[in-house]
């Protein structure tokens, strides 16, 4: 008789991979290490092996949670509203990053794709992904082209690297520096 694994719900595959996103947070985006990462949850490699295939299945994983929290839905929310212009557009953009920290994992999943070239493609795609949606939106609204292409790559730029300034900004001033860039260059 076969014996069936029996899933402990303690430790589910979002639980993993929410640690890993932690982890990266933590350790400026160091390479995930599985044993490690099971060290820190208490549990064994086995529950790691019960939720992915293998570490490659568990990257793609990570990156796939990521894409879709830091990006996807954020473009969904945004399709969802109407916008009277593209200050507007990006204001609201700058608002729902903030209100739901959403910015908290760039600087560790860009240094983690440092060390891992599939991560670097994978940062790369969201990158153009990203600054299509914005430069789309805002020439709709009426933007020229090229400043709307302009403003979107300068934009995830000053939303990226950010974390890099000493002393760092506060969410708030962080907030209200993009605040300023849209009514700048808009």
């Amino acid at each position: 008789m076969v014996k069936q694994k029996q899933k402990d719900s303690r430790f589910s595959k979002e639980h993993w991979i929410q640690k890993a996103l932690e982890v990266l947070s933590q350790t400026g985006g160091a390479k995930i290490h599985i044993e490690k990462l099971a060290a820190k949850l208490g549990v064994t490699k086995g529950s790691f092996y019960w939720h992915f295939e293998s570490r490659n299945d568990f990257v793609e994983q990570v990156l796939d949670y990521w894409e879709e929290k830091c990006t996807q839905v954020v473009i969904e929310y945004l399709n969802a509203q109407e916008h009277s212009s593209g200050k507007s557009l990006v204001k609201a953009l700058i608002d729902y990053l903030h209100d739901n920290d959403l910015l908290a994992y760039e600087m560790p999943v860009r240094s983690w794709a440092v060390q891992e070239s599939r991560v670097q493609k994978r940062v790369e795609s969201v990158d153009t992904d990203r600054a299509n949606f914005i430069q789309d939106k805002l020439v709709t609204a009426g933007i020229d082209a090229e400043t709307a292409e302009n403003f979107a790559h300068q934009f995830i730029c000053f939303c990226v690297c950010h974390g890099f300034m000493l002393p760092p900004l506060s969410k708030e001033q962080h907030r209200a520096q993009l605040h300023w860039l849209a009514e700048t260059c808009l």
